[in-house]
């Protein structure tokens, strides 16, 4: 008996074994080195590959090795993700367009090639944004980075006005991009590979030495006069108003009878029998209503003023010209004018340091810039001082007035008092217009109700004499026998009596018919013969 030998099993796969390697040249052979743009645009060890064709701008705001120390991006590594990136795909989809060949001029099409070809080759160390903002500023100036520089150094104000000043310090260059610049131009060749507008622009300018700090005095040297003006004025004003506010005796006579009505009214209260109250009560007048809601405190008040103290009517334009002066004329608070002497103070401080740093700077003795904010800077200096002794008065005298209202000078400002005796002086003017205006509609209906009562009074006396012709015309008939019903059934039927009617109002108003009460002259309708 014949035994069937099995086949032999078939041998393991073998696992975990890996990938040849890539073939690039050939066995064994190195890669080929990257392209010289790989070679600077790509970090050191990098696996983003570089792009076929041009591709559109991501326009973030680059930052810089020293920016970036102690952040977040110290610990990103674009590595970890480059082999998920699908980068064939990615340019595909974002990859700039080509133009064709037919766009464009149809003469001379050769050289626009030519030309666009050279305007993409410009070094482009800006960021686009802001390097686009600084290209339509220097569109609309007119005149190259060179020009302006010029200009700056020898301080030409023709072209210096401050709307230039105010656009140059927002295309100021900073230290880093001025410093990425000058990197730039000392390892390469800007024949072969210019700058760009933006990157030229900034490249000129930076030869003017604290460039910021010129524009910014510049800037000084035209908005010192009209700021300097505006706080001399502001001052003068609130002076005066805290001489009339503390003198005036008619404003004092208006607190008094405040005084007086509220003490009236809070009889008996926690708030009666008071000596003093806080002025923003001036304001809140109008709160207090009347039993019948139609009227408030506010136009009692002003209706008192009118009828027994008529030479306070007008306490405010006689006794306080320059307060009510001050609130449409004066455009500062006092908030506001202490802020702009600080302002115009460090402005004048900084200058000051420019000037004297271009002093040090300039040993020939020719630097426009000394010679035209040298002369400027010692009057500016005496100006600041006189306002600031003004500022220290106009704030005592204003502390002196708040104490003496029962404010407290750190809580309550002169803005707040003028601002309320403004409030109120209005408030008063509005109500008594309001009076003046109900005193009118008062007028109106008591006019009306005379006529009313007059057209009344007319009919009655019309009815009367109506009444009058119809009894004479009664009389007569009664007079020739007839009984007094019959002598009615019998007008009534051929309307002698609506004849004699007619005939006695010809010319009058109609008026209603009188009932039978009134042509008996009694309540009782019924007739007896």
């Amino acid at each position: 008996m014949s035994h069937t030998i099995p086949p032999p099993p078939p041998p393991p796969m073998c696992q975990n074994i890996p990938p040849p390697p890539p073939m690039f040249g050939g066995p064994g052979s190195p890669p080929p080195p990257p392209p010289l743009r790989a070679r600077m645009a790509a970090k050191p060890s990098s696996k983003i590959p570089m792009p076929h064709s041009p591709m559109r701008l991501l326009n973030w705001t680059k930052l810089s090795a020293y920016n970036t120390k102690d952040t977040i991006f110290k610990q990103l590594d674009e590595n970890r993700v480059a082999d998920s990136l699908n980068f064939s795909e990615m340019e595909s989809l974002f990859r700039k367009k080509e133009k064709s060949a037919e766009t464009g001029s149809r003469i001379g099409t050769p050289k626009r090639e030519s030309s666009n070809k050279m305007l993409n080759k410009i070094a482009s160390l800006v960021d686009p944004r802001r390097a686009q903002n600084i290209g339509i500023f220097l569109t609309s100036t007119k005149k190259t980075p060179a020009e302006i520089a010029t200009a700056i150094k020898e301080m030409d104000m023709s072209f210096l006005s401050p709307e230039i000043l105010e656009q140059l310090l927002n295309v100021c260059p900073t230290s880093e991009e001025v410093q990425t610049i000058k990197e730039y131009m000392q390892s390469n060749d800007p024949e072969k590979l210019p700058l760009g507008p933006a990157e030229a622009y900034f490249y000129e300018v930076s030869s003017v030495l604290h460039l910021e700090s010129r524009l910014k005095a510049c800037l000084y040297k035209y908005q010192l006069p009209e700021k300097r003006d505006s706080i001399l004025e502001a001052l003068a004003m609130f002076q005066a108003a805290c001489k009339e506010i503390d003198n005036s005796k008619k404003f004092q006579q208006i607190l008094e009878i405040i005084l007086a009505i509220g003490n009236f009214l809070n009889f008996g209260s926690n708030r009666g029998s008071a000596e003093g109250y806080r002025i923003d009560i001036l304001v809140k007048m109008r709160d207090t209503k009347t039993v019948d809601n139609r009227s408030n405190l506010m136009q009692y008040f002003a209706s008192i003023v009118e009828e027994k103290f008529p030479d306070l009517l007008d306490f405010a334009a006689q006794d306080l010209p320059s307060l009510i002066t001050s609130s449409s004329k004066v455009t500062m608070t006092m908030a506001q004018t202490q802020t702009t002497l600080s302002e115009i103070t460090k402005m004048t401080k900084e200058t000051d340091k420019a000037v004297q740093d271009a002093v040090k700077l300039d040993t020939s003795g020719d630097d426009d810039f000394v010679k035209s904010m040298s002369e400027m800077m010692e009057e500016s200096k005496k100006e600041i001082l006189q306002m600031t002794t003004m500022m220290d008065d106009t704030l005592k005298m204003a502390n002196n007035l708040i104490t003496k209202f029962g404010e407290d000078s750190a809580n309550f400002s002169l803005d707040n008092l003028v601002g309320l005796i403004c409030q109120f002086w209005e408030s008063f003017k509005d109500a008594r217009k309001e009076l003046e205006v109900h005193r009118i509609k008062i007028a109106r209906e008591k006019k009306r109700e005379l006529e009313r009562q007059s057209s009344e009074r007319k009919k009655k006396m019309e009815r009367r004499e109506s009444m009058s012709a119809w009894r004479g015309s009664i009389g007569v008939k009664l007079s020739t026998g007839n009984g007094l019903l019959d002598c009615a059934l019998s007008d009534m039927r051929d309307g002698s009596f609506i004849r004699e009617t007619i005939k006695t109002r010809k010319g009058r108003p109609t008026i209603s018919r009188p009932n039978i009460s009134e042509i008996f002259g009694r309540k009782d309708s019924r007739v007896q013969l």
